[in-house]
């Protein structure tokens, strides 16, 4: 049942509070990633505060009071590298690439597919380099080719794709005492520039989750959009399940410009680029692809899928008729025809949202924010929940404010939330941001 209700009065339903804040200053630069990581936080901080790309980075460790317990500087083979931490591992890596360069003075390898760096929760250090041998030995050949197209790490180590051609993905899985596992999974081969371009067929989308990876291509026909989802179980690595999904949208026009996730985190890092960028005459125009259209997320219920909506009234070119969200429960025992679980419409008095927010809990549910006008903004929920701020608040500010049921003040100026498990912490950047867009100082407000 839908219901609606002011924050006063839901706020009365719970009892989890807000502790003080904890400051928190990084050594010798700013955060590029700040993430809560066991007891503490983990702080991966970047020097060379003017460089488009960087070769090094400091991790630095902050216990739960704020107090810094070490710092390591790890410097990568080339600037080609990553950062991946996932909240509940017992390390954190720094990744990287060498077999492509973002500059012409790099060096490259021609032995090397990955280089490892792992830290462990004391600052311990241990570098890894994983070699052209074994099952994967036929990519040297095509080094010049490769590209990488996804980074993740989970609780029991990391994975990393990377392609040549977006038909046949190379998924490797390392574990943390750098074991390999390969997988060469392949798609359409009809996929072409041509047919992406045109929004036919979709490069692959990337989703990790606690036991399984997935690897999902989209394909656009009369009859709707047809979605492959290809599946590895994480503990075995070998065998690839593969189900297909239909789905329609008819009576809806999906947009790309959806939202943003205010759930933040670090363990993931997806190279793949679901745009596609063309100049015409002095100006360069981006354009959003068939992938840019749908988001999936694994949840404890199983693989999510959700696209955003912007319906136009007839006869006109801009007016509104209707926007939102449409959420979907991806079928992956068999192909079949899914529809949707939920439609979340959202209206103001101009007939358009000036912002919004999606998220996916852990459990399953759909949070989603939508601002109506600068002191009108609505939280709505899967299960029915419709709460109304009457204050301009950060999405952020907005949805702490409904985990722990306290009214936030927009002077808290919470930027992001980050979720591991069950509970929850707003961090607040703060100081002047650099080049990256990052600061030197944050607040930590943890919830209980």
């Amino acid at each position: 049942m839908k219901f609606k209700s002011l924050l006063t009065a839901f706020a009365l339903l719970f009892t989890i509070t807000i502790n003080a804040q904890v400051e928190l200053r990084s050594s010798g630069g700013s955060f590029e990633d700040l993430v809560p990581w066991g007891d503490g936080y983990l702080g991966v901080v970047q020097t060379q505060a003017y460089a488009v790309v960087l070769k090094s980075r400091q991790f630095q460790y902050f216990t739960e009071n704020g107090d810094m317990k070490w710092n390591t500087k790890i410097t990568g083979f080339n600037f080609n590298n990553s950062s991946v931490v996932h909240n509940e591992s017992e390390y954190a890596y720094l990744v990287n690439m060498p077999f492509t360069k973002t500059a012409l003075l790099e060096k490259t390898s021609k032995t090397e597919l990955l280089n490892i760096h792992q830290v462990d929760k004391s600052g311990n250090v241990k570098e890894k380099s994983i070699k052209y041998t074994g099952e994967f030995k036929s990519l040297a050949k095509d080094v010049k080719k490769l590209e990488q197209c996804y980074l993740g790490a989970y609780k029991g180590g990391i994975i990393f794709v990377g392609t040549t051609d977006h038909k046949k993905h190379h998924v490797l899985k390392i574990d943390h005492d750098f074991n390999v596992t390969y997988n060469a999974i392949n798609f359409d081969s009809d996929y072409s520039y041509e047919l992406w371009e045109k929004d036919g067929i979709s490069k692959v989308k990337f989703v990790l989750g606690e036991k399984d990876f997935s690897l999902i291509q989209l394909r656009h026909d009369e009859m709707g959009l047809n979605i492959t989802v290809k599946t590895l179980d994480l503990e075995n690595f070998v065998n690839v399940k593969e189900v297909k999904n239909t789905i329609s949208f008819a009576g809806y026009t999906i947009n790309s410009k959806g939202s943003v996730d205010i759930d933040y985190k670090a363990s993931e890092r997806v190279f793949t680029s679901y745009n596609r960028i063309v100049h015409k005459g002095q100006g360069t125009y981006i354009y959003s692809t068939l992938g840019a259209f749908t988001n999936f997320v694994y949840t404890d219920e199983g693989l999510k899928m959700y696209a955003y909506f912007k319906n136009i009234k007839e006869g006109t070119k801009r007016d509104i008729e209707k926007e939102g969200f449409l959420t979907f429960n991806m079928d992956l025992s068999g192909d079949n025809v899914i529809s949707p679980t939920n439609e979340f419409s959202f209206a103001s008095e101009n007939g358009k949202s000036r912002g919004h927010a999606f998220h996916v809990t852990e459990s399953g549910k759909f949070i989603i924010i939508s601002k109506k006008s600068k002191s009108n903004i609505v939280l709505n929920s899967s299960e029915g929940e419709e709460i109304t701020f009457e204050e301009d608040l950060s999405f952020a500010e907005i949805y702490l404010s409904y985990i722990t049921g306290v009214k936030r003040s927009k002077t808290d100026q919470i930027d992001v939330i980050c979720t591991v498990g069950d509970k929850f912490i707003g961090i607040d950047f703060e100081g002047f941001k650099n080049s990256l867009g990052n600061t030197k100082r944050a607040l930590i407000y943890k919830v209980d």
